[in-house]
């Protein structure tokens, strides 16, 4: 009886070992994209569509390209011979997102993920395309449009990036050094700087800076001004103070 049994095991194992050694190594296997995710969002759409404004592209283990299908063109499923790959999205955008919005900017994004196709099998694959730059904006407090009536902010990012944005307007940058500069314009129609504060951007956030009248010179009548830095995009949270 036990003989039978350990026979029956072998047998077993090596029919499973033969499957696998007969298992196909060359040939065609299928790339089905199964999400793309932006900011949270799926911009996938029915029957495995993408967005409009999306690129998707294929390279081998090499970094040749193999694959490029156009924005509005990523078909359901895409036949590919047996190796490694990446894919990469992106949006259209990602190659002159600073002249979008009369020059502001705007938020692109751009995401990879390596994939293995086996000869006559599907591969299925997600990717998460992060934001690939970051935006700043500025508000003002009511309290100070009983000294001014006219802001604007003097912002400068890396890549010699300058804009000077109006109030509550986002301005799109690269990531890394952010150095701005509020200006004001008082009710006699004198034209005012303010110091030039600076902070490091992080890609994939949306900085809203917060300038108001400190509470002393509220007393005293001054003008000196307080300013908060809120980060308000969905990756994180984050209060920085300027002193």
């Amino acid at each position: 009886m036990k003989r039978t049994i350990l026979i029956s095991l072998l047998a077993a194992v090596l029919c499973s070992c033969n499957a696998e050694l007969t298992r196909p190594v060359a040939g065609n296997g299928w790339l089905c994209i199964e999400d793309i995710t932006v900011s949270g969002h799926s911009v996938m759409g029915t029957k495995g569509t993408v967005d409009s404004d999306f690129v998707v592209e294929i390279s081998d283990s090499e970094g040749k390209a193999v694959q490029s299908f156009s924005a509005g063109n990523v078909p359901s499923k895409v036949a590919l011979p047996a190796g490694d790959y990446k894919l990469t999205a992106y949006s259209t955008n990602v190659g002159d997102w600073k002249s979008a919005a009369d020059g502001v900017g705007a938020a692109a994004y751009r995401g990879e993920t390596d994939f293995t196709i086996e000869a006559e099998m599907y591969a299925y694959v997600k990717v998460v395309a992060p934001m690939a730059n970051c935006a700043v904006r500025f508000v003002v407090e009511d309290d100070l449009s009983q000294w001014f009536t006219a802001f604007s902010l003097s912002a400068q990012g890396s890549g010699e990036r300058n804009l000077t944005l109006a109030e509550d307007i986002a301005g799109w940058f690269e990531e890394g050094k952010l150095s701005f500069r509020l200006n004001a314009t008082n009710t006699d129609g004198d034209s005012f700087e303010g110091p030039v504060y600076s902070f490091t951007a992080r890609k994939g956030h949306l900085y809203t800076l917060k300038y108001k009248l400190s509470p002393a010179e509220v007393q005293t009548g001054g003008t000196d001004l307080d300013i908060t830095i809120d980060d308000e995009f969905v990756d994180d949270e984050e209060e920085i103070d300027i002193d």
